[in-house]
């Protein structure tokens, strides 16, 4: 759905997701899920050349099938791994805050943009050391990771010459 008033525009919607997956094995098993998914889009502007765009999702993914395996599976020559078959999917927060300033009579560009990032279920995986061989094992954790990514940039035109300046910001926290 979307509606526009004024300077702002407002896009809105959810999105349904049904995933059904069966896993045949040593213990026959079957996954089946559904998820309904939020998405917001507001965009502000604030004229022809300045403008401030707002994003939400809530994002679902499963990992590879290779995670869902519930046999010994050789991944090198000292490297086993073991899947979890009763996995469930990953789920995410992610939001993105974007302004953007342009004059083409100023030869000017100043832009802004932050994201963020929240596991709300995440997979884990557990190594473990039995002499030289490496056995690795797959887990599902709440709360696993969080980012925020902060970035900030000015080009300004004199004459011939283009000059620069950006600035990143970087935090990651995560569950080991």
């Amino acid at each position: 759905h979307k509606f526009k008033r004024r300077i702002f525009e407002v896009r809105h919607g959810a999105y349904w997701h049904n995933y059904r997956m069966k896993l045949k094995g040593q213990g026959n098993s079957s996954v089946s899920k559904t998820v309904i998914l939020p998405d917001l889009t507001v965009n502000v502007k604030f004229g022809n050349s300045k403008g401030l765009k707002f994003n939400y999702q809530l994002k679902s993914a499963f990992p590879e099938i290779a995670y869902f395996s519930d046999r010994y599976v050789l991944q090198s020559y000292n490297v086993i791994s073991l899947g979890n078959p009763y996995m469930k999917d990953e789920r995410y927060h992610s939001a993105h805050l974007f302004y953007s300033r342009f004059s083409l009579y100023r030869g000017l560009l100043v832009f802004g943009n932050a994201t963020y990032s929240k596991k709300i279920k995440g997979l884990k995986s557990d190594l473990h050391y039995s002499n030289f061989n490496q056995l690795i094992s797959y887990d599902m954790i709440s709360n696993p990771e969080e980012r925020i990514t902060v970035s900030f940039g000015l080009d300004k035109k004199i004459k011939q010459l283009k000059y620069r300046f950006n600035v990143l910001a970087s935090r990651f926290d995560f569950l080991q």
